[in-house]
């Protein structure tokens, strides 16, 4: 009897590390997602991809055209400088990229757009203070030439004058003094019949951009046009 009581404060001590341990057991944590990434992690040796996604991230996705700034980056330069080091893209580098981009028959406009996510790329980590410089801020951009050099043929504008004519007299005027004398729409909007001299077929124009005047012929059929309308007033075309 003397013995059975004398274990029992023995099994009870042997119970409690077993106690122990399923305690431990239970409280133990789960297993979570990773937290937000450190970004003090991009240094000289990182990628440039690594340090494009770490803007896209944190700054590039929130743009309105976060979409085709991405893909344009995938498609044009991340096979070129994705993998080099933050470190070895120098200025020289940069150049060399764009001459590339402009041998390969990409237009001006495009060229500044590839190159613009370099420049920014590097910029969002000297906001960030990771990096101290940008191979790109002195580049010299090609220069964007978006204007179209598109004329009509006599044929062309022939058959739009016929059909603005037929679907109204006064589109087909404007349009009309306009393709015979190349002036813009402002222009036509402002003229006022003080300014157009039929005996000598001439017109002055003030030009709405330079605020500078200049003197057009008049074609036969600019004339023509003009006799039938009432030069007495004020804007021609109101």
């Amino acid at each position: 009897m003397a013995a059975e009581q004398a274990s029992e404060p023995a099994k009870k001590i042997k119970s409690k590390p077993s106690c122990s341990r399923r305690s431990a057991q239970t409280t133990s944590p789960t297993l979570e997602k990773p937290p937000h990434r450190n970004i003090e992690v991009i240094t000289e040796d990182s990628t440039f991809d690594e340090a494009y996604n770490l803007g896209w991230e944190l700054h590039f996705q929130f743009r309105a055209k976060s979409k085709m700034e991405k893909q344009r980056y995938q498609n044009h330069l991340r096979s070129i400088i994705g993998n080099k080091r933050l470190g070895e893209i120098t200025p020289l580098l940069v150049e060399r990229i764009k001459i590339q981009f402009l041998q390969s028959n990409r237009s001006p406009a495009t060229v500044v757009l590839i190159l613009k996510t370099i420049r920014e790329t590097y910029n969002l980590l000297i906001r960030w203070q990771l990096f101290n410089y940008n191979p790109a801020q002195k580049l010299n951009v090609p220069q964007r030439d978006n204007k179209r050099h598109r004329f009509l043929k006599k044929e062309e504008a022939d058959l739009l004058l016929k059909e603005l004519k037929d679907h109204s007299l006064q589109t087909w005027q404007i349009a009309l003094l306009s393709l015979s004398t190349g002036a813009r729409a402002g222009e036509v909007f402002s003229l006022t019949g003080n300014r157009i001299d039929l005996y000598n077929k001439s017109m002055r124009i003030v030009d709405s951009k330079t605020e500078k005047n200049r003197t057009v012929y008049l074609p036969k059929i600019a004339v023509q046009m003009l006799s039938d309308m009432e030069m007495k007033k004020i804007y021609l075309y109101l």
